[in-house]
Order: C-alpha cells, then structure tokens, then sequence
C-alpha cells in the first residue's frame, strides 16, 4: 500500500524523496536490529545495557555520518544557553 501510495502521489505531486537513503535507514536500522538481537542478554544485566546504548551510539553516529550535520554550530548554541 505504500508503494502504490508513492506512485500515485508522485503522479499528481511529484516530490523528489531520496528513496535510496530511505532504503539504508531501513537497511542500517534492520542490520542493528539483528546485532541486538544476536548478542542477547539478560534484560537486568549491565551488558544488556552497554549493548544497546552501543547500538544507539553506531545508529547516531552514522546517521551524522551520512546527513553531514556539522556539529560546531550545535555545540556553540549549547554553550550559549548556559
């Protein structure tokens, strides 16, 4: 149903999505997905937490990576609000 949604939009409201960066969100998100799922522990345990917090760090990281947030700026409007 998305598809079809997309093609029909794109025919009445052309939209130039970058489909090929929403298609390795998906395919980073699914392969991280599947390492969490791989190295499972206990829910209560530290390495349950250290895993995960891990996979968020790697997602956050290539997400900067791949839109190329400049981070400078950000850090400067930080440092500001104090």
């Amino acid at each position: 149903m998305v598809v079809i949604s997309y093609y029909w939009g794109q025919k009445f409201y052309p939209i130039p999505y970058k489909i090929k960066r929403a298609i390795g969100y998906f395919f980073i998100t699914g392969m991280l997905l599947l390492a969490g799922k791989i190295l499972d522990f206990e829910t209560n345990s530290i390495l349950f937490w250290i895993k995960n917090s891990a996979l968020l760090f790697i997602f956050i990281a290539l997400f900067i990576k791949l839109e190329k947030v400049q981070l400078t700026p950000l850090l400067q409007k930080i440092k500001l609000m104090k």
